[in-house]
């Protein structure tokens, strides 16, 4: 969810909150639209426009219609339009007109469509000025610390949708059907969403809470997403600083079947032994723009013998390239479960200097692979440019069985392979190989232990 959820709130704020402001305190209906859209341009940096028509009634009460609302992208994205909103209404009451500060009761938007863009690593298309100075009114809006602390007592989303693509990791998130509820007590916050929204065909109640923004001061939010069939929970809660690239999260989650939720993401489903509820946790870091994830714990099933994993990932910064650290632990693996999975990660050119330096520590508790049980198994790897270093691999086996050693990659024909040095000691040479070594075809004496 990140840190775009909040620009998503301040967006429809800035837009909305702010027509309704310079409508209320401006009786020029011919002047409104200039005015509006010079006054969201300043505040956002972008190029916003009214392209329809603009409609200003006063009686029963005022009321405002406008009518194709865009804003223009990050000028580096592809795409012309960071958002659209077809129509807008805003509505006041009288009494509110009259006062200082303003409240808005009701501002409906309909069929807003909302594109968020990672374009690279340092430029996101939902960054604007007043997300990352001190937020300000614009000086066509008039009194700046009346614009900060006017408040929307309904803001309604009608059929809605948000686009996210992530050009960094080819990923992309499409959310569709949104409808809800936003309070906004002022520019400066809470806020509080309350809504629902489709996720391919799982179909989602949400709610959103975030506290009061302050210069400086950690900013408390929480997160609550539920899909309506009850297959799956989500839930976290966290803290960021505003205008610096720190957050921090801890979350919660329950899935009834996995493959759901992989499938909605067209990523490559888990083989159905593994097509179970599933529960964990994790914890999101963000700190000057290199984020991790630590403590993500999975665990399928609820049996004692369920598999279990913990996984943890951190970008860092080594001689100016990025690296990621990662840490990972399994219980109960078995490779024919993973085999689809792993046999994708085999695909993985490692060697080319474009892929991302890292470091690799894993661990493994009772390991099943062909026939055989490996009852702990440990591996810290290192991948610098196209040299690829085993610093040490341990593994115990059934029986006597123990083997140590370490390594480093190969590169044949295009092909990468590794060059092994182990020790070790075993009762059962034909039993430990036959797993990886077809030892029919072997002298019968070469397998004596």
């Amino acid at each position: 969810m990140k840190k775009f959820l909040l620009a998503v709130l301040f967006l429809l704020f800035v837009f909305v909150g702010g027509i309704g402001f310079f409508v209320a305190r401006s009786f020029n209906a011919e002047n409104f639209q200039k005015q509006i859209v010079k006054a969201v341009s300043e505040l956002t940096g972008r190029e916003f426009n009214i392209m329809g028509s603009t409609s200003v009634s006063w009686f029963p009460s005022p009321n405002i219609i406008l009518n194709d609302v865009t804003l223009s992208n990050e000028k580096s994205s592809t795409r012309g339009v960071m958002m659209n909103i077809p129509k807008v209404s805003i509505q006041l009451t009288w009494k509110s007109v009259l006062k200082q500060p303003l409240v808005i009761d009701e501002i409906k938007l309909e069929k807003p469509v909302l594109y968020l863009e990672r374009l690279n690593q340092n430029v996101a298309n939902w960054t604007f000025p007043f997300l990352t100075k001190r937020m300000i009114g614009s000086s066509v809006l008039g009194s700046e610390n009346n614009f900060i602390e006017t408040s929307i007592a309904n803001l309604y989303v009608k059929d809605g949708a948000i686009n996210y693509v992530n050009a960094i990791t080819n990923s992309t998130i499409e959310m569709t059907n949104i409808n809800g509820r936003i309070k906004m007590d002022s520019l400066h916050g809470p806020y509080d969403f309350k809504g629902s929204f489709n996720k391919g065909d799982i179909a989602f109640a949400t709610t959103l809470n975030i506290n009061q923004l302050q210069t400086d001061v950690p900013v408390g939010f929480a997160l609550s997403m539920k899909a309506k069939d009850k297959s799956i929970n989500l839930d976290m809660n966290g803290e960021f600083l505003m205008g610096q690239k720190n957050l921090v999260a801890n979350g919660s989650f329950a899935v009834q079947k996995p493959n759901d939720i992989l499938n909605s993401l067209d990523l490559k489903a888990l083989d159905e032994s593994l097509n179970v509820p599933v529960t964990g946790g994790l914890t999101y870091t963000n700190v000057n723009g290199l984020d991790g994830l630590k403590n993500l714990t999975v665990r399928f099933g609820e049996d004692a013998d369920s598999v279990a994993l913990n996984l943890s990932v951190a970008r860092e910064k080594r001689n100016n390239k990025l690296f990621y650290s990662t840490s990972f632990s399994f219980t109960n693996f078995d490779y024919n479960q993973w085999k689809n999975i792993i046999d994708d990660l085999k695909k993985i050119d490692l060697t080319n200097t474009s892929t991302p330096d890292f470091e690799v520590k894993a661990n493994a508790i009772s390991l099943h692979y062909k026939g055989n049980t490996v009852k702990n198994a440990e591996l810290t790897l290192e991948k610098i440019g196209p040299k690829i270093t085993i610093h040490s691999i341990k593994g115990t086996f059934s029986g006597d069985t123990e083997i140590r050693g370490s390594g480093n990659s190969l590169v044949q024909d295009e092909k990468i392979g590794f060059s092994l040095a182990l020790v070790g000691k075993t009762s059962d040479f034909k039993g430990f190989i036959s797993p990886f070594i077809d030892t029919r075809k072997m002298n019968q004496n070469s397998l004596k232990t």
